[in-house]
């Protein structure tokens, strides 16, 4: 349904997008017209009047009785208002442009699902039918089993006995190579159980009974600490969320990081969760490669300036190969840059970035580039 929805919306901007050409196209025909018609009256002083010129200035709307003159001033009215229509309808075109570009991203992601669901659904169907081929082959071939009407085909099992037989043995095989301790006596399992269960009845009294007598070792003033620096530590990750999805906002993402540990309880990790266009749950594999290319930039940059770095230096060498794409990472640029000059808490900060083999196709505003040339 989502794919299908998207896939609508881009097909009805592309369409759009073909109709404002074709406007724009015919407005400058008319507009070129005009230009036309107002060049022959200005070279000709007095001349007749032609069929032709008559069924010209008719196309335009322009009365034919008027003087040459009257007829400029007209013509330069109308070619002034077909260009005021041009730009109405490539701003609509530009506007449209954007949509398609903000949408086609996600439109990808769901392209590839859906594609992937119907493959998936193809095979299913094929597997089926050979399933409903093998089944019918079968039927014909056991001479075991005589079938009569419906009710007594669906009374009877559909796979042999034998081989529903043999299943279970194999099953039980791997059932019985389960490793157990090596002092433990898989024969009197069963009845080793109510055992195991009295013995957990007795922990438990144990621990409700002398829960007052349990003494923790360490110092209470070092427990404190610890959870002090676990609080910073948090704090510090909050601060860094906060400043990345100033950035991410700009690609309609929002990233929010979660301290967990690892399954031993040994280690802290930091686990990100996005969420696309604010209802898009995602994780970071999912993501398109514009997406996590604008992440990482914003990661980097979002650190230097949590470090109070007044000039931070940015370089596409800092980046994984994979990800060292020039039109995502000139991209991601383009729309954070602006951020350092609307928002008062970046306003201090400066950007220099050493770019190494990346050609820059289209100038950035208010960057200065210098050019360093390998000799």
């Amino acid at each position: 349904e989502d794919y299908f929805q998207r896939k609508n919306q881009i097909d009805k901007i592309k369409k759009d997008l073909t109709t404002y050409e074709t406007l724009i196209h015919e407005q400058s025909q008319i507009k070129k017209n005009c230009f036309d018609q107002i060049n022959k009256i200005t070279r000709q002083l007095e001349g007749s009047k032609t069929e032709n010129e008559n069924d010209s200035f008719l196309r335009l709307n322009i009365d034919t009785n008027l003087t040459n003159s009257e007829k400029i001033r007209a013509l330069q009215k109308k070619a002034k208002d077909t260009q005021y229509e041009i730009n109405k309808i490539r701003l609509r075109s530009t506007q449209s442009q954007a949509e398609l570009e903000e949408l086609l991203p996600n439109y990808e992601i769901y392209r590839k699902d859906y594609e992937e669901i119907l493959e998936i659904i193809n095979q299913d169907e094929e597997r089926l039918k050979q399933v409903h081929k093998n089944y019918e082959k079968e039927l014909r071939e056991n001479k075991e089993v005589q079938f009569g009407e419906t009710e007594e085909l669906l009374s009877r099992s559909i796979r042999p006995s034998l081989e529903i037989e043999q299943e279970i043995i194999k099953v039980d095989s791997e059932l019985d190579n389960i490793s157990f301790p090596n002092n433990f006596d898989k024969n009197n399992f069963p009845s080793n159980i109510p055992i195991m269960i009295e013995k957990f009845k007795e922990i438990d009294a144990s621990l409700r009974n002398n829960d007052e007598e349990i003494k923790i070792s360490v110092k209470e003033e070092e427990i404190e600490e610890v959870f002090e620096h676990l609080r910073i530590f948090e704090n510090k990750i909050k601060n860094v969320e906060h400043v990345m999805n100033k950035f991410l906002k700009e690609v309609q993402l929002q990233v929010q990081f979660n301290l967990v540990t690892n399954q031993m309880n040994t280690a802290f990790l930091i686990k990100t969760n996005f969420t696309r266009k604010y209802k898009i749950k995602v994780n970071f594999e999912k993501l398109t490669t514009p997406e996590k290319i604008f992440f990482i930039i914003s990661f980097f940059i979002s650190f230097k300036v949590l470090l109070n770095s007044n000039n931070i230096i940015f370089s596409n060498l800092f980046v994984l190969p994979i990800y060292n794409k020039g039109g995502s990472i000139y991209r991601t640029i383009r729309k954070i840059l602006p951020l350092f000059e609307s928002d008062d808490n970046l306003s201090n900060v400066s950007i220099i970035l050493l770019m190494s083999n990346l050609d820059l196709k289209k100038d950035i505003e208010n960057l200065k580039i210098i050019k360093v040339n390998e000799r």
